[in-house]
């Protein structure tokens, strides 16, 4: 998860986790520790994108239904409308 963290939000392309180096460093002291291949990190990635965009869905779905607000006429014929926010 933290690999698939990095590589994402650095912009860093997927080959990255075959570099000799990096893997010397991240393994450092860890010998047992394994690291993933590009196959895997890409389908880490897709995994991490299918969940949080249906999360975001959700979100965005919930959040809607909180947009709809009442509108009314003031006293000088003037339309008024509230956001959901700043009702109780």
């Amino acid at each position: 998860a933290a690999v698939v963290r990095w590589v994402t939000e650095s912009c860093r392309p997927i080959k990255i986790v075959e570099d000799r180096k990096l893997r010397e460093i991240v393994l450092a002291g860890r010998p047992q520790a394994q690291f993933s291949h590009r196959r895997e990190l890409a389908q880490d990635i897709d995994t991490a994108f299918t969940v949080c965009s249906e999360r975001i869905a959700k979100i965005l779905k919930v959040f809607s239904s909180l947009l709809v607000t009442p509108i009314f006429t003031h006293t000088q014929n003037v339309g008024v409308s509230w956001p959901a926010i700043f009702r109780d």
